[in-house]
């Protein structure tokens, strides 16, 4: 046996047996969804180079060809092993775009590619993150020790506070 092993380039169709290229999304034979698996990668699923730099529209096209071929609404009367296919092939479209269309989660995820590392799923963008960790925790006006102790509720008023008041 070599020292290299090579990834299985057949996957197999579970509702006719039948073998289909790792890259298909359907069964040749029986045109069944087929089950996700360990794909692994984004460009490869989208039917992209494997490039930093991507054109935007053609991503855009297949992201909206492929979601319309795996949206789970297609398969509402299927088997369960097809609607979890379904379900399994929109999410991992949906991450793919997510990372694909920022170029710096692009970037990210070749280098983790590159490295050997398996690229982590769900990761919201580089950008977003980053506004939310700048986000402070609102701050009001009241203490909550002056509503308790006063017995009122900081949302409602009493006749003699909105008898001045225009609204």
């Amino acid at each position: 046996m070599s020292p290299h092993t090579t990834s299985p380039t057949l996957q197999v169709c579970r509702s006719c047996g039948a073998g289909a290229p790792v890259d298909a999304h359907f069964c040749p034979q029986c045109s069944k969804i087929l089950s996700l698996g360990r794909h692994g990668d984004y460009f490869a699923f989208m039917g992209l180079p494997r490039k930093l730099k991507i054109d935007s529209r053609l991503l855009e096209e297949r992201f909206r060809g492929l979601s319309r071929q795996f949206h789970p609404d297609y398969f509402y009367n299927a088997d369960p092993g097809e609607r979890r296919a379904s379900l399994e092939r929109s999410s991992y479209l949906n991450d793919a775009y997510r990372t694909l269309r920022n170029p710096i989660s692009r970037i990210e995820y070749l280098l983790s590619a590159r490295a050997g590392q398996r690229p982590r799923r769900g990761r919201r963008d580089s950008s977003a993150r980053a506004r939310r960790s700048t986000r402070s925790a609102p701050t009001t006006s009241r203490s909550s020790t002056s509503c308790r102790s006063s017995g009122t509720r900081p949302w409602t008023r009493t006749k003699e506070q909105t008898s001045g008041a225009r609204f």
